[in-house]
């Protein structure tokens, strides 16, 4: 296969580290190219697009959380599957912008912290959640990864899965 999977060095182009919960985050207006594909991230610090902070007047607004198929792994900006529906919509006579916040190697528990702290400041009609067959199982691994980096919790509910677990750091 042509395709292999991002280098840290590669990655830090368009993204940087965090000590909480995201692990990563995207920087805002940067790009850079992978395997022959064009990642852009735009001002809000997502691939996607450029767009106002509140959405043009008689549009319907959609924001998506997903993981790398729904980020567009391995495809330039233009072949993102999110950007495809969006605008095969527009040309059936929809008005609808389709923000994608979604990033690979985000799970559950990103997604609710992105929903607290970002997704509703962009004023969406509607958010899908994109959640696949393995989301579980890797969940399971992504929490435990966290207990054991050391990274807060910061949510009440881990905290108390932790708890109840009676699992520690050095486990």
């Amino acid at each position: 296969s042509l395709y292999k999977p991002f280098r840290a060095s590669d990655v830090q182009l368009i993204a940087v580290q965090t000590n909480d919960l995201y692990l990563k985050v995207f920087k805002p207006n940067s790009s850079m190219e992978w395997n022959n594909a064009n990642y852009s991230i735009n001002s809000f610090g997502i691939r996607d697009k450029e767009y106002a902070s509140t959405k043009k007047s008689g549009y319907h607004r959609i924001i998506t959380l997903g993981g790398s198929y729904e980020f567009g792994s391995g495809v330039n900006d233009n072949q993102v599957f999110l950007e495809l529906v969006e605008m095969d919509l527009n040309k059936q006579g929809f008005k609808n912008e389709i923000l994608n916040f979604s990033s690979g190697g985000f799970h559950l528990i990103q997604q609710v912290k992105q929903t607290k702290e970002k997704i509703f400041k962009y004023h969406p009609d509607e958010v899908y959640l994109f959640a696949h067959s393995k989301d579980k199982q890797r969940l399971t691994g992504f929490f435990a990864d966290l207990i054991q980096s050391g990274i807060p919790l910061e949510f009440e509910f881990l905290k108390e899965i932790k708890r109840k677990a009676g699992v520690k750091q050095y486990m």
